[in-house]
């Protein structure tokens, strides 16, 4: 008798990866052979791409070459033995998924960046697409291990510090899948020492004890002023304002140089060189009347503290101050009074104004107006030497042999009526006096004494 062959069959076919991209070969497993003569497994597979058969696809293996973003893919399996072919199985259907990019490579320039440099993050290597697709390229920047809202591909200067940690991370987008990212990173450090500060020019005398120094430096530094002086040397502390400049007011010894220096101080530790040196004097004796503003600088407001000056010869006013440069002067108004009456009964005239520099003589002169500083007014104008007067009389003179008799002393005393004396005029006045530094003395902080008096 003759025993009928039974066909082998198969449960289902699986294919895999999934999901399937366009770089991956697409395997067909069949599962579940079953055949009852125990022959061995033998398969015949038709692939289907888009259900359009592929007759040059007869493996399990269906090469990603033939595939593209989108197809559609899937196997019939039919199993055989040597004496037939059983039932055809049909896989599922694969579509074949959007294929990321490849990672890019990221770059940030410049590689060791400063303060002031601006970060700029590049393409170390492009992004691949299998699929071919169009990319676009995404930014992301995290500060300090900390994301940012910046998006684009630079950092500004103005966003930098010394010792930021900065990461750029760029990643690439073809429309439905963005890659994994590329990395790069630096660690801003300032290395550079500052520009030296400057020191605005000041007073080189003055008679402030506080001096206000001014001038540049880089913004945000800490500034060290050196101080010396005829006492020894110290330092003071400021900060740099952040539009690079300072005002830093300070105190000094009187009677004494002073000189001073600054260094600045970056946020990195970075010292600048040294700036320019300046050197200024507080003035002794203290001239207490340079500190109000016009006082005695010209003869609209002379200094006028005293009280009249007769010409009783008892009172003396003595000045002293200072005209520290020969753009400098001083203005006074001396009111005197001459005793009529007095000089009438006593036959001679007792006025006798008196200005005279008893200190400072070698530096400085004066001028004398009568009775109103205006230029017309000044006393010996036409013989005055440019050196001004160190002193100045203003008297009646006696007219005789200096016994005040007649004849020699002939004219009387207006109104007196009497010959027998001397001739006498009121001399009352008021006397303007400048006092100026002459322009062959160098400024500095010497003095002048100006002693006043007004009789016999």
């Amino acid at each position: 008798m003759s025993v009928s062959n039974s066909l082998p069959v198969i449960d289902s076919v699986t294919i895999d990866p999934n999901p399937a991209y366009t770089d991956d070969d697409i395997v067909a497993t069949p599962v579940g052979w079953y055949d009852g003569e125990g022959d061995p497994e033998k398969y015949a597979y038709a692939w289907y791409i888009n259900e359009v058969l592929d007759a040059s696809a007869t493996t399990n293996t269906y090469p990603s070459s033939a595939t593209i973003k989108g197809d559609t893919v899937r196997v019939i399996v039919t199993p055989s033995d040597p004496y037939g072919a059983g039932a055809a199985v049909s896989s599922g259907t694969r579509e074949i998924s959007n294929t990321p990019p490849t990672a890019p490579g990221a770059t940030i320039t410049p590689g060791s960046p400063q303060p002031e440099d601006n970060l700029v993050c590049g393409l170390g290597t492009t992004s691949y697409d299998a699929d071919g697709d169009a990319l676009t390229y995404e930014y992301v920047w995290y500060k300090n291990g900390v994301l940012t809202s910046n998006t684009t591909y630079t950092v500004t200067s103005s966003d930098t510090a010394h010792g930021d940690l900065w990461e750029c991370r760029i990643t690439a987008d073809d429309g439905e899948d963005t890659s994994a990212y590329g990395a790069a990173s630096v660690t801003v450090s300032d290395v550079s020492s500052p520009d030296a500060p400057t020191i605005d020019s000041i007073d080189r005398y003055t008679n402030d004890d506080d001096v206000d120094l001014t001038g540049t430096c880089e913004a945000g530094c800490a500034l060290t002023f050196y101080f010396s002086d005829g006492t020894g040397s110290w330092t003071e502390k400021d900060t740099c304002d952040s539009d690079g400049t300072y005002d830093y007011t300070t105190y000094v010894t009187r009677g004494y140089d002073t000189q001073v220096y600054a260094i600045c101080k970056d946020s990195a530790g970075n010292n600048s060189s040294a700036s320019n040196t300046v050197t200024t004097q507080a003035c002794t004796p203290y001239d207490t009347r340079e500190n109000t503003s016009g006082y005695g600088d010209s003869g609209a407001y002379a200094i006028d503290e005293w009280a009249t000056l007769t010409d009783a010869g008892t009172t003396t006013i003595t000045v002293t101050a200072n005209a520290l440069d020969s753009t400098d002067e001083d203005w006074y108004v001396i009111s005197t009074l001459d005793n009529y009456a007095a000089d009438v009964a006593a036959g001679r005239n007792a006025y006798n104004f008196d200005a005279e520099l008893t200190a400072g003589s070698g530096t400085y002169s004066f001028w004398i107006y009568k009775g109103d500083p205006d230029p017309t007014y000044m006393e010996c104008a036409s013989t005055y030497s440019s050196t001004g007067y160190q002193e100045f009389n203003y008297y009646q003179q006696d007219l005789g042999e200096g016994v005040h008799t007649i004849p020699s002393d002939a004219k009387a005393c207006s109104g007196a009526g009497n010959s027998s004396f001397n001739q006498c005029t009121d001399l009352t006045e008021d006397w303007y006096i400048k006092v100026m530094r002459n322009k062959s003395a160098s400024a500095s902080c010497d003095a002048y004494t100006l002693t006043i008096t007004n009789g016999l």
